[in-house]
């Protein structure tokens, strides 16, 4: 009987375990089997012998374990054909479709947005870095432009202000020359002028102080010539008068 019972316990432990069903058993076969349990507790039973004791304990267990098969059985009939898993996928599809679609679009806002900032932010680096570096590069070609027109234009400047500076130190020393020139034709001519009176002195000198001589010889000799008795008035000749030249 004990051997009987335990190949029951078993086969239902096994058939159990073959089947891996995840229902449980219904609340209140479970309530009603501890109450059937504790009712049939071997405490209330006198005990007259252990073994007696032993055999009634494995036969309440066996009873037991029976009772729940045949209870798990007719839960288990009695209980609706469980559903496929793609019919529940079916079924369950739309509702929870419907729940977290509004959460995985947000999700996929917030994430979109985030990626946009990050392009946007770092596309805005990188074209105020290209701006920036095109700025300076284009303010550096003006500048270089700039000085080098400035340059040329100054060196324009110089060059006409030493051509300038040139024609007019060369007018200069041309009117330098001119007027040395004219000095010395001048001092020359003053020179000649000057000769030519004193060449033209000295011959007056000389004209006239023989004309003194002359004059002296004549009057002495007319001194010694002339008596008391010729004595009468004087005969006052002309004088003669010699042309002045013109001077060169």
């Amino acid at each position: 009987m004990k051997k009987r019972e335990e190949d029951i316990l078993a086969k239902a432990l096994a058939q159990l375990k073959s089947d891996s069903l995840s229902q449980e058993l219904p609340k209140e076969v479970l309530d009603k089997t501890m109450r059937q349990m504790a009712d049939s507790s071997p405490c209330r039973l006198p005990i007259r012998d252990p073994r007696a004791g032993i055999h009634g304990l494995i036969r309440l267990t066996a009873a037991a374990a029976v009772f729940m098969i045949v209870g798990y059985a007719v839960a288990r009939l009695s209980a609706p054909k469980p559903m496929d898993l793609d019919q529940l996928r079916e079924a369950l599809a739309p509702s929870v479709a419907a729940s977290i679609e509004p959460a995985i679009r947000a999700r996929l806002a917030e994430d979109l947005q985030r990626r946009y900032q990050l392009a946007l932010g770092s596309m805005y680096v990188r074209v105020k870095e290209e701006l920036t570096e095109q700025y300076r590069d284009d303010l550096n070609r003006f500048a270089v432009q700039t000085l080098a027109a400035s340059n040329a234009a100054t060196n324009e400047l110089l060059v006409q202000v030493v051509r300038a500076f040139d024609s007019a130190k060369a007018q200069d020393l041309r009117q330098i020359v001119q007027a040395i020139y004219e000095v010395e034709m001048n001092r020359v001519q003053d020179k000649k002028q000057l000769a030519s009176g004193l060449q033209t002195l000295a011959s007056r000198t000389n004209r006239t102080e023989d004309e003194l001589s002359r004059t002296k010889y004549q009057f002495v000799r007319f001194l010694a010539d002339v008596r008391p008795e010729d004595l009468q008035q004087p005969i006052l000749e002309p004088k003669q008068s010699y042309p002045e030249r013109s001077e060169p």
